[in-house]
């Protein structure tokens, strides 16, 4: 699981996004009593404008993110609900004016929230600083309480998968085209970095990483795409790689003789 949320301006249309027909499954509101999109919005913003110490940013757009290893799919509405009024909790709004909107039309199940940081006795309920690393953390805590894998746990699971199929990669071709193709056929693009001096690095970035926009995940929209040679091996060069590709030049040349 994977979890963030941010201090926003708030719109109509950005309210409407999670209940969006298309998109949502299941979901439930908080403390708002209008049968429209509009008429809650007037009632987040009724709320909202009683607080004059916060400008601007009086709302809160948060998510969870599900790892699709994990089946999500499977969660009860129940705990899905648990889930969700826990994460409100512990990040403060949940005895303000929220709700919470289950989407399934990506890859990854994943819970919307939009919040009133302004409670009903004008006071902010919800601290911008640190409110990203916060929302990780609590949902950190929520994922060991279900049995879930961390954040840490799946990107840690990612980034040996990647470097598993790379090492592969490297090992059965010569030219770096032939790497690039073998990649690709695993599920990666394997982008190489250059400078005026040359080759200087390169990426190695999942395929399903460049879906269209309105197919992205909520994850991928906020994770840099893919990952550097460092962050799969701190021993794993550039030159390295580009040395094995030459070795394995030689021994087909050597091979074919």
């Amino acid at each position: 699981m994977i979890g963030r949320a941010v201090t926003t301006i708030g719109s109509l249309s950005g309210y409407e996004y999670a209940e969006n027909d298309e998109k949502m499954s299941y979901g439930e509101k908080y403390n708002l009593t209008g049968e429209t999109h509009q008429e809650q919005w007037n009632e987040l913003r009724m709320i909202a404008s009683l607080n004059d110490a916060i400008p601007r940013k009086k709302y809160v757009n948060a998510l969870i993110s599900f790892d699709k290893s994990q089946n999500p799919e499977k969660l009860t509405n129940h705990q899905i609900k648990d889930m969700a009024e826990t994460f409100a909790k512990e990040l403060g709004f949940y005895d303000n004016q929220w709700k919470f909107a289950v989407h399934t039309n990506t890859d990854e199940l994943h819970i919307h929230f939009y919040a009133n940081r302004i409670g009903f006795d004008t006071k902010n309920k919800v601290k911008a600083h640190n409110i990203g690393k916060r929302s990780g953390q609590i949902v950190d805590a929520i994922a060991i309480k279900y049995g879930l894998k961390t954040s840490k746990e799946i990107g840690k699971e990612r980034r040996k998968k990647a470097l598993n199929e790379l090492n592969s990669s490297i090992s059965e071709s010569k030219t770096w085209e032939e790497l690039k193709q073998k990649m690709q056929k695993k599920g990666y693009h394997f982008i190489l970095n250059k400078n005026i001096k040359g080759l200087n690095g390169a990426r190695i970035v999942p395929i399903e990483y460049y879906k269209s926009n309105d197919q992205l995940s909520e994850r991928e929209k906020t994770t840099q795409k893919g990952y550097k040679l460092s962050q799969l091996s701190r021993k794993l060069k550039i030159q390295d790689i580009e040395n094995q590709l030459e070795r394995n030049r030689k021994l087909m040349y050597n091979f074919k003789r």
